[in-house]
Parts: structure tokens; sequence; C-alpha cells
């Protein structure tokens, strides 16, 4: 039994607009990880579409990765529309069309809603777009005759769902009962592999996605602190900045050092700029609430926040 699984998204992708420390790319990460090893406590081979969380990969190069895999599910939580919206919190298959993953899909979105405990019904959808599938990752896995699937783990945009899908240990659970489904399915025996608790390692490099300047991890924050040098930054097990030497502390006023910079929904170059005030000038001053890598979370005015680069803030 070999299956392929694949994290949604890479980087600091789709925030969650009901708490915003919730990116669904860190999440399907941490839950594609750990459904891994509860899947290999069943004696099944997995592989995944990504050796890495900041490497990107295009749609359908990830589905053709699942070629001689018996199933390939690409794991993610749904949105509706940009804005806090409590009312919907189903979990949803999107299955290949050609319907082959559909006797595994609705077991596991059935267990996936259990779990949850979602209001709403779980369903399978079936999406077909100009070449086939719809999504590009179920389109590559049907190409190489997999049976594929992604599964929403409901809606980031509800606020109870993203407040669950945050404790690490409703991952656990997720990730053992998903397994439980595909080993019952199968046929599989075993599965007395604990999931492994999350590793929590206070990490000092100059970005969090530059692995490669790491310098040193500690378990406990105070030692990572003393060990951090200038032109690092201390990084909690989710890649977020708690400490900077000089003793960042949040929140402190900063400056623009720029002229006509971008302020952005989110910590990176592919979030589009925020409504109300989507630049800052030279001398403009903010509160700097928080750091993600190389990017400053900022509010203006006291009511717009958003995030711009390091390479134009400066502190006061």
């Amino acid at each position: 039994m070999k299956i392929c699984l694949d994290a949604g998204h890479y980087g600091y992708y789709n925030q969650s607009p009901a708490n915003k420390s919730y990116y669904e790319s860190k999440m399907v990460w941490k839950l594609h990880l750990k459904l891994k090893k509860c899947l290999e406590s069943y004696g099944v081979q997995v592989i995944t579409t990504r050796p890495e969380q900041e490497k990107n990969l295009a749609l359908f190069d990830r589905g053709t990765k699942a070629a001689g895999c018996d199933l390939f599910l690409s794991l993610h939580s749904n949105a509706v529309g940009s804005g806090v919206n409590n009312k919907i919190d189903y979990v949803v298959a999107y299955a290949a069309i050609n319907r082959s993953a559909d006797p595994i899909a609705e077991k596991l979105v059935n267990r996936i809603a259990e779990v949850m405990g979602t209001s709403q019904s779980p369903r399978i959808e079936h999406r077909k777009g100009n070449n086939g599938d719809y999504y590009g990752v179920v389109r590559g896995a049907t190409a190489v005759g997999v049976p594929g699937t992604i599964l929403e783990h409901s809606f980031h945009t509800n606020r109870k769902m993203t407040d669950w899908l945050l404790e690490d240990s409703n991952l656990d659970k997720l990730a053992r009962a998903e397994a439980e489904v595909i080993a019952e399915h199968y046929g599989l025996s075993g599965g007395s592999e604990p999931v492994p608790p999350a590793e929590r390692w206070y990490r000092i490099r100059k970005t969090w996605e530059d692995a490669g300047s790491q310098i040193g991890a500690y378990e406990n924050l105070n030692n990572a602190k003393k060990a951090c040098p200038a032109g690092y930054t201390v990084f909690d097990w989710n890649g977020k900045a708690v400490y900077s030497k000089g003793g960042e502390a949040y929140p402190y006023v900063g400056k623009c050092t720029g002229n006509g910079v971008n302020v952005r929904k989110g910590p990176g170059m592919g979030y589009g700029n925020i409504v109300g005030y989507p630049k800052l000038n030279k001398g403009n001053l903010v509160d700097v609430l928080d750091k993600e890598g190389a990017w400053y979370k900022i509010r203006i005015d006291g009511k717009y926040e958003g995030y711009i680069s390091e390479d134009y803030l400066q502190r006061v």
C-alpha cells in the first residue's frame, strides 16, 4: 500500500480572518506529517509532494508525484469570502471526476466531520474544468492513474473551526482518525504508533525562510534569546518571530523609510494591498505589532493593520 500526501500550500498562505495566527499552509503542513506517521504505523509507504514547507511546486506536478501510488490526498482548510462567516463549517472532498476516489473520500469526510464536530453535513463534490478535473493536483493524479481527492477540513473563515484547528492535540486526533479510516478501507492492520508531539524548538535564524542560516535551536526561549546575536531572530516552532537582538518588544513605534511602500494583507509579496491605507511614505509613523519572517505587522492610525517589508521600517 502506497499513498501520496500533499500539504495544500507553502509558506505563509491563506491567513484566517477569524484568527490572525492561523495560516492554512502551516496547519496542513503539520497535519500531513502527523498523518504520515500514523499511516506508516499501519505499514503504509507514504511519500509527500514537497520536501520542505517553504518549497512551491506547480499544482499538476504535485499530483503526478503520486505515480505508482494507490491514493493521492491533498490536505486543506476551506474559506468562504474574505471575512468571518461562522455559519458555514462543512467538511468537503473535491474528488476526481472519474469518481475513483469516491468510496474512500466519503468515509474520510464523514469521519473528519465527526471528529471536528461540524454543524453541517459533510459532502463530496466533483468539479470539472476545461481539461478534465478543475483542480490541478487532482488532474495530475488522474493523469498517472491514481485516485485522488482534496480534503477540506472545514473552514478557516469560521472562528470556532479555526480555533479548533490551531490546537495541536486536535490535529493529532484528525491524523489518527484519518489513518484509521484508510486502514479499515484497505484492510490494513497495526496502527499502534502514537502521533509524536510537535517539536517545540526555538530556532535562531536570519529569516524563517533561510533555514541554512540557522545557528541554534533551543527548547527554552530564554536560552535562545541569550544565544541570539545581532542580525538574527528567534523563531518559534510555527515560524513566528518572537525575539530579535536588541530586544524587540512589541508593540513599539516605527517609521517608514521609503515612499510608496505597499502595506500588504499578509507577510509576503504574494499578498495584495490592504483596503483604506494601501501605501506608506517616508516618515510615516506606525505601531509595530509583530514580525513574521522578513515582514513587520503594523497598525496605521490605530485602525488599519497590514504588513510591510523589514527593508522599509525603522524603529523610532
